[in-house]
């Protein structure tokens, strides 16, 4: 079993954003794994995080997900309504890895901001990923 804490962040939106994941596991020491990119939101960078949960763990493995966000939880496990293409499409993306990777996920709500150490570890991460984007951004005048 691995616990895979997920987190993303964005700086406008759309604008720069960062995604991070902790993962948890049996075998020893949490794989740290985080990224970023340019105009996006704050649901795909979450949307972008599950989907990389999945893509490093195990294949055929059981995995819990854990997210601040309620929303992602629903469009992932109870089928809400999405208004936007991009979003729709991480969605898709995110079923057909889990298929393909072989993976049984449940996904699980933590409060946001709080006493969840790990939580606050990727809030951080995704955070500090956007942050440095832009900055990047702006040494070559893109911002």
């Amino acid at each position: 079993m691995h616990t895979c804490y997920i987190d993303g962040s964005c700086l406008g939106t759309p604008g720069p954003g960062g995604w991070a994941v902790v993962v948890l596991g049996d075998e020893g020491d949490p794989a740290y794994i985080s990224g970023s990119r340019n105009h996006t939101t704050n649901n795909a960078m979450e949307l972008t995080a599950a989907i990389e949960a999945l893509k490093n763990v195990p294949r055929g493995s059981t995995i819990e997900i854990v997210t601040d966000s309620k929303l992602v939880i629903g469009w992932l496990s109870k089928s809400w309504k999405v208004n936007h293409l991009h979003i729709a499409r991480l969605i898709a993306d995110y079923h057909k890895t889990r298929q393909s990777c072989d993976v049984k996920v449940t996904l699980r709500w933590t409060k946001g901001h709080t006493t969840d150490q790990w939580n606050n570890l990727v809030d951080g991460m995704a955070r500090l990923e956007a942050q440095t984007l832009r900055h990047t951004l702006c040494q070559t005048g893109a911002c």
